[in-house]
């Protein structure tokens, strides 16, 4: 017969909090605002403990094993980078090309886009822009 036995051992790792930015954890859904926005996401612990200490957010266990490491780091990289998107405003840049036709794109207004010649059509497409969204 073999017993296997699982070494448990006590692991936290810490995030930090920059000024400005305010985080909050209601029951298992944590909160952070920034001069950007407001995100909150909510997490499933297992056995980590996840709380606040001043600017520090203190993520572990005092009995980890390997796959509590893993959702440590998992969820330490998740706080930082809804800190990240609370602090910067994000900014996704699309380049438009065309193989054989050579189509343009021009925007109209803050809520839609003109596709002329795609495919070779006659027929402008028109593509809505989302609110909250900026066409450059």
């Amino acid at each position: 017969m073999h017993i296997s036995t699982k070494m448990k051992m006590e692991l936290f790792t810490t995030v930090t909090v920059p000024e400005g930015t305010e985080v909050a954890l209601n029951g298992l859904t944590f909160t952070a605002k920034g001069k950007v926005g407001e995100l909150s996401r909510q997490f499933r612990l297992g056995r980590l403990e996840l709380e606040i200490k001043g600017n520090e957010i203190i993520i572990g266990s005092k009995k980890s094993t390997k796959i509590e490491k893993k959702m440590m780091n998992t969820i330490a990289a998740h706080i930082r980078n809804m800190i990240t998107g609370v602090n910067e405003k994000f900014v996704y840049e699309v380049k438009i090309c065309s193989g054989h036709f050579p189509f343009t794109v021009t925007k109209e207004g803050n809520d839609k886009a003109v596709i002329k010649n795609f495919l070779g059509e006659k027929i402008d497409r028109v593509a809505k822009i989302i609110p909250g969204y900026e066409a450059l």
